[in-house]
């Protein structure tokens, strides 16, 4: 068996008796309430670990830390806890899994949910076709260009009829200059990334505020969106004349892992997708790094981000010298309108998600970040269909009144 199956089992056989847990606090337990209860004080108690802290405790400190009526089926963590350090290092570099001190349950999702499967799906002509139909359906109701600074909601005992209004600016195309402009409405669904969402004021928002029917906002929720904690990530797509590397290396997708700043070198692949047509012979490398490496070459101007990721493949494939044609970078860090490429959270953040899962009177906040599947577009969208219900349900509601 290779060092990387080796290590992969062992992940398994280890990340297994916690799920193999939550099977056994849910057997025999039907009613929903009940269920749901014991799910989410499971994913509570296991969210407290990092990664990394969790292979390296013993048995006895894991269970240590966690509630007496949550330490069954736990035996078999005595046989697998601690890794040695090689173990957990093998695990880190041959899954490439640069963000080892995330949360433990952030990991767990992906295994209970088998969400790296070939039945994944994609949209066919790229994953833009998304925001593209959406722009398609509402562009007549977008607002382009404009900026949010503030929310102001107010609660009249009538929920039916609390108002929120929406505060910016815009840039007038005609002589730049900066106008102010506000959108009043029932209700806001926010959807932008945390970082942004904490650039933006609540009003009211000091304890000063004197209209007693209209409550502040909660710590939690400034608690909230300060903790969450946004992973840097930056893509460099490099533009080859020829899909040299299925010719002479025969690799049809995949990636390769370097212990370069580039980290992987993805081969973009559609085999179930007739999408390239025969004719075209370019083809694409794609650079993936997070982390440290992600804010290296997100610093960089694009000219030297390329140039240098270019330099780095090289030791791989000296081809590439020849290939290239030109390249682009996206650093979401760097993104006015991102400041950070998709929510990772780390121990005891998993709480603050799920306090953002709910409104706060007319305010519903949706997006990756607040969702299960965070750093995926299901997340998102997920979401976004759990607000726009949530907003649905309380019109419903207040009109039954």
């Amino acid at each position: 068996m290779k060092i990387n199956e080796q290590a992969d089992t062992y992940y398994e056989l280890t990340t297994n008796v916690v799920v193999d847990q939550l099977r056994i606090l849910l057997a025999g337990v039907v009613r929903p309430a009940a269920r749901s209860a014991i799910w989410s004080k499971w994913v509570e108690t296991w969210s407290h670990f990092p990664l990394d802290g969790f292979l390296h405790s013993t048995k006895e400190a894991v269970i240590e830390r966690i509630p007496a009526d949550y330490r069954i089926g736990l035996d078999k963590l005595g046989e697998l806890l601690p890794w040695p350090e090689a173990a957990a290092t093998a695990y880190e570099v041959f899954s490439y899994t640069p963000a080892m001190d995330t949360s433990l349950v952030e990991f767990l999702r992906e295994t209970m949910g088998h969400w790296w499967t070939p039945h994944m799906h994609t949209i066919k002509g790229g994953m833009s076709g998304l925001p593209e139909a959406f722009k398609k359906e509402l562009k007549k109701h977008i607002k382009f260009g404009f900026t949010v600074t503030e929310i102001e909601y107010k609660s009249p005992s009538d929920d039916l009829h609390r108002k929120v209004t929406v505060k910016g600016f815009k840039e007038r195309k005609s002589d730049g200059k900066v106008v102010q402009k506000s959108i009043e409405g029932h209700a806001v669904i926010v959807t932008t990334p945390i970082n942004i969402l904490r650039q933006i004021k609540f009003t009211p928002a000091t304890s000063e505020s004197k209209d007693k029917d209209t409550p502040l906002m909660p710590m939690k929720f400034y608690k909230a969106i300060e903790d969450i904690w946004y992973g840097p990530s930056s893509k460099i797509m490099l533009q080859c004349k020829t899909r040299f590397w299925e010719t002479e290396y025969k690799i049809q997708g995949g990636f390769t892992k370097t212990n370069l700043p580039v980290g992987q070198i993805h081969y973009p692949s559609n085999p179930g997708f007739d999408t390239i047509p025969k004719r075209i012979k370019e083809g694409i490398l794609l650079v993936y790094t997070w982390k440290s490496e992600a804010l290296l070459f997100g610093a960089l101007t694009p000219e030297l981000a390329v140039a240098e990721a270019v330099d780095q493949i090289a030791e791989i494939h000296p081809q590439i010298r020849e290939q290239f044609e030109f390249g682009a970078i996206k650093a979401w860090y760097n993104d006015p309108a991102e400041q950070g490429a998709y929510a990772l959270l780390k121990p005891r953040q998993v709480q603050h998600v799920m306090w953002l899962m709910y409104p706060w009177r007319n305010i519903y906040f949706a997006g990756e970040a607040i969702s299960f599947a965070s750093g995926w577009i299901q997340g998102a969208l997920e979401s976004g269909l759990r607000a726009a219900y949530q907003f649905y349900a309380r019109n419903e509601s207040s009109a039954g009144q």
